[in-house]
């Protein structure tokens, strides 16, 4: 009893006071975002992945996503505890970013204790800058996209242990002297941290020239760098490469997923990277003025390092480079802060094309460099001679950041109101276009989703995702034919699977048994741990007569998601229809344990119970399926009565 209020009364109660107005604040900002919904990404990554349905599925969700293990854990976690409901998963993402926010307070504090900034006049004002520096990277805008947008907590999460480890790194550089065992402890911590960051999002993989950048720029003495405490972080620069080659889960060529398949045309390293001039320089205009943010910008690549924007936005960057380089001497802070900045972007704004070529999650770790430039820029500017000045402009920054960032979360409240945001500000691009034309379309408001879909299709003529979008409701309105012209264009623009089991399923209901069998089989070649096309070809078999057939597509797909009683069901159908009584009795059990109102299972294990003359578990099933407001079928209930001598 009495430790608690000891340990209390020993974090001194600005710290506190700090800690309670991050708190405030986040909450504030982001109160409108608890029950948010799933967009984009999310369906793939929650909705729709059966990875993280278990929490002991380790090889399952390693294997969805090697180099983001953590990540998809964590949301595993979430998913045991409470589902799909939105509202844990948002407030999971603000406790990281308002951790990631006090770790940027105390990195900035360590550092003014650094030797290189502790005689200095400014480390002063330091207290005051690390607070306005951690909610600068709270507040701001651009983090709305990381925290909002749910399966983005790999950015905010892999910033999180990324700045957690530059802060034990500096805690164990700055006890080294006066107490060899904490530093131990703290360099301990540093390492495990940052191998954590790097299992997160592949970002991090800058890490290690972080940690050399901060001791060249904080600790480096008589013109040496300790590469003992560096060196340990490089030893680690293999993780990332060596985890995504060897699970073959990214394609190095355009640092994708390995899964995925677009069909569009690709940049080459060096038109991404002359592309990234331009991107980069739209990125600090961003974190300045936050104005005009879109989930999906239309950007259109750089084919000439001469062009004009180009060449304009490459002069730029290297007198910023130059202005940093010279400003190390007096202005440190600012210098680091830019270098910080540049660094953190470099994985994703360098020469690895990778399929966007602009989104503003990626900004989450680079604003660290920026509230460490504008906290420390202000007071190096005011502060000497006028800190109020200082302070009122950073409190002003602060607010309009604050309203921004909460306007801004308006946009994500659901599927319609972010496409239409896109399309708005995108009307030239087709994703917003097929995105709302989707959202339209489980709406049943066809007529709108249809021409979204149809500009969609002048947009891009060679994308496959409006004729697949447009065929969906051709057939759900009847028009098989129209609808199968749309899925044979889809398919020959982009035959991914869920183009072929669709199109499969189109010809299911046309009767084209043998043509739905072989979209559904060219489509597992595609997505081979897809339950869902296991089972729709299972049911194919079934239909056309082949049951052995069918009870191996049934029993893999039971295998994959064991959590889906219409597998079972049907397996015990295809059972029941081959004469095995006793396993189709077992599979029928089995999708009563997975749901105990699947109505059809109880019926069918009634009749089964029957033919093997257990009368008695036959007429519980009876009185429970009768309970539950189901129906027996007349001449299974006479079959029963007079097979058992039993009236009802």
């Amino acid at each position: 009893m009495k430790r608690g209020p000891a340990f209390v009364k020993r974090i001194p109660a600005k710290n506190l006071l700090a800690w309670g107005i991050f708190l405030l604040l986040g909450i504030a900002i982001y109160s409108n975002t608890f029950f948010s919904s799933f967009h984009l990404d999310d369906f793939s990554s929650i909705k729709n992945n059966l990875a993280i349905t278990s929490l002991t599925n380790f090889k399952g969700i390693w294997n969805f996503w090697p180099s983001r293990f953590l990540t998809y854990y964590s949301v595993a976690i979430n998913y045991q505890i409470h589902g799909l409901n939105f509202f844990g998963y948002h407030l999971f993402n603000l406790i990281v970013h308002l951790t990631s926010a006090v770790f940027v307070w105390w990195l900035l504090r360590l550092t003014f204790l650094t030797p290189a900034l502790k005689e200095q006049r400014i480390s002063q004002k330091s207290e005051l800058i690390s607070f306005f520096g951690g909610l600068i990277f709270l507040v701001h805008p651009l983090q709305t996209q990381s925290v909002t947008y749910i399966i983005q907590r790999a950015a905010s999460m892999a910033a999180m242990f990324y700045i957690l480890a530059l802060c034990f790194y500096a805690k164990a550089r700055l006890t080294a002297q006066n107490d060899a065992k904490s530093s131990r402890i703290f360099y301990w911590l540093a390492l495990l941290t940052a191998i954590l960051a790097m299992f997160t999002k592949e970002m991090t993989i800058t890490l290690p020239f972080m940690i050399l950048l901060y001791e060249t720029y904080f600790f480096k003495q008589e013109r040496k760098i300790n590469w003992k405490s560096v060196l340990p972080f490089f030893a680690m620069l293999p993780i990332i490469p060596l985890t995504m080659k060897l699970t073959q889960s990214v394609d190095f060529s355009q640092m994708r997923r390995a899964i995925e398949f677009f069909p569009e045309v690709r940049l080459t390293p060096l038109e991404y990277l002359f592309t990234q001039f331009r991107v980069i320089l739209t990125y600090i205009r961003l974190s300045f003025l936050p104005f005009n943010q879109n989930l999906d910008y239309d950007y259109l690549a750089s084919k000439s390092f001469f062009d004009p924007a180009t060449l304009i936005s490459f002069i730029c960057l290297v007198i910023i480079i130059v202005a940093a380089i010279r400003l190390r001497g007096r202005l440190r802070m600012i210098s680091f802060g830019v270098f910080w900045f540049l660094l953190a972007l470099l994985p994703e704004s360098s020469i690895i094309p990778i399929k966007d070529v602009i989104f503003e999650h990626r900004m989450y770790l680079p604003l660290v460099g920026y509230s460490f430039f504008l906290s420390c820029g202000i007071f190096y500017l005011f502060g000497e001679k006028k800190e109020k000045l200082a302070i009122f402009i950073l409190v002003s920054l602060v607010a309009f950041y604050g309203v921004k960032a909460h306007l801004r979360n308006n946009v994500w409240k659901n599927e319609l109101a972010l496409w239409n945001d896109v399309v708005t500000k995108s009307p030239k691009k087709l994703r917003g276009y097929c995105n709302r034309g989707y959202v339209y379309q489980e709406k049943k408001q066809f007529d709108l989703a249809l021409a979204d879909y149809e500009k969609a299709m002048k947009i891009d003529p060679l994308s496959s995702d409006p004729y697949f979008g447009r065929g969906s409701i051709l057939k759900d309105k009847g028009d098989y034919a129209a609808a199968l012209t749309d899925f044979d264009r889809a398919v020959a623009l982009n035959g991914n699977s869920k183009v072929l089991n669709d199109r499969a399923n189109l010809y299911m209901e046309l009767k084209q048994i043998p043509q739905a069998i072989l979209d559904y089989t060219r489509a597992l070649e595609l997505s081979p741990d897809d339950p869902d096309i296991y089972f729709n070809r299972g049911n194919a078999y079934a239909v056309f007569g082949n049951l052995d057939a069918a009870i191996i597509d049934f029993t893999t797909a039971a295998r994959i998601y064991p959590k889906n009683d219409a597998v079972f069901f049907a397996l015990g159908n295809a059972w029941k229809d081959k004469g095995d009584l006793y396993k189709a009795i077992e599979n029928f059990s089995r999708a009563l344990v997975v749901n105990p109102h699947n109505l059809g299972a109880l019926h069918n294990r009634a009749v089964a119970y029957c033919l093997i003359q257990d009368y008695g578990r036959s007429w519980d099933d009876l009185y429970r399926l009768r309970a539950q407001g189901g129906d027996i079928h007349p001449k299974v209930l006479e079959m029963l009565q007079k097979s058992s001598g039993r009236k009802q």
